[in-house]
C-alpha cells in the first residue's frame, strides 16, 4: 500500500550500490516536473529506520524541483529480504551485472547468508552467485565508482577493457594519455584504464633510448 513520506526520512545507504545515469536522469527530471512522481519509491522499514533500495533518481529529481513529500510503499520488514526482493523482481532488466555484484555482496558479507542461500533464494546457480561474487573482488574501488556514475558503459568496461586488464597486456601509454585531449568516451576509457592497474614504478637513472640526431651530444 503506497503512502506519502516525507523524503528526509529515507536512508540512502544503498545509493552507491545503484547506477547514476545522468541522460535517464535528466529526462525523469522534466517528466516529474510535468506530470509528478507516478511510481512510488520502495524501501524496507526497519527498527533502523527507512532503507530506500528503489527510486534514487526519483529521489534526486524530487529534491531538485523541491518536493518535499514522496510517495512510498515498504516492500519487507528487514534489510535482506528487501535485496532479496528486488533482485527477483528486477531480475530481467534493470539491475546491470554490477548492481547485482554489489547486492550479491551484501547479502554474503553484510547479511551473513552461505552462497548456496543466495542461489536458492535468488532461483538461481551457485555459479551465478559466484561469478558476481569474485567480479567485485576483482574490481578496484575507483573503477567501480567510474562505472557506477555512467561515466563508461558495464557492458564495454566488462566485456573488452577488462579481459586486457586482467592479463596486464593493455598499453600504458593509452592511460598515461592526457583526458583533456580526448573524446569523453575515450576519456572515460583512460581513467579506467588508470584506475584499474598499479601505478608504474619511477625509473630512477635510466638513460632514454631514443635514438640521437647525428652529431647530437649528450
Amino acid at each position: 500500500m503506497s503512502q506519502t513520506v516525507e523524503i528526509t526520512t529515507r536512508n540512502l545507504r544503498y545509493e552507491t550500490h545503484r547506477m547514476r545515469e545522468s541522460a535517464r536522469e535528466a529526462r525523469l527530471l522534466a517528466s516529474i516536473a510535468t506530470l509528478g512522481i507516478r511510481q512510488p519509491l520502495e524501501g524496507v522499514d526497519t527498527p533502523d529506520g527507512r532503507f530506500l533500495r528503489n527510486g534514487f533518481k526519483r529521489l534526486r529529481c524530487a529534491r531538485q524541483l523541491s518536493l518535499g513529500c514522496v510517495p512510498y510503499v515498504s516492500i519487507a520488514d528487514e534489510e535482506a529480504s528487501g535485496i532479496m526482493h528486488l533482485m527477483c523482481v528486477e531480475r530481467d532488466h534493470r539491475l546491470n551485472l554490477l548492481e547485482q555484484a554489489k547486492f550479491v555482496v551484501e547479502l554474503l558479507k553484510i547479511h551473513g547468508m552461505s552462497l548456496a542461500e543466495v542461489a536458492e533464494t535468488l532461483s538461481r546457480s551457485k555459479s551465478w552467485v559466484s561469478m558476481r561474487q569474485d567480479l567485485l573482488k576483482e574490481t578496484s574501488q575507483d573503477v567501480e565508482a567510474i562505472l557506477l556514475r555512467g561515466d563508461f558503459p558495464v557492458s564495454s568496461w566488462l566485456y573488452t577493457l577488462r579481459p586486457f586488464m586482467r592479463m596486464n597486456s593493455f598499453p600504458r601509454v593509452v592511460s598515461a594519455a592526457s583526458a583533456a585531449e580526448m573524446s569523453p568516451p575515450a576519456a572515460a576509457q583512460s581513467r579506467l584504464l588508470r584506475a584499474g592497474q598499479p601505478a608504474e614504478p619511477e625509473r630512477v637513472g635510466q638513460e632514454s633510448t631514443l635514438p640521437q640526431r647525428p652529431g647530437a651530444t649528450s
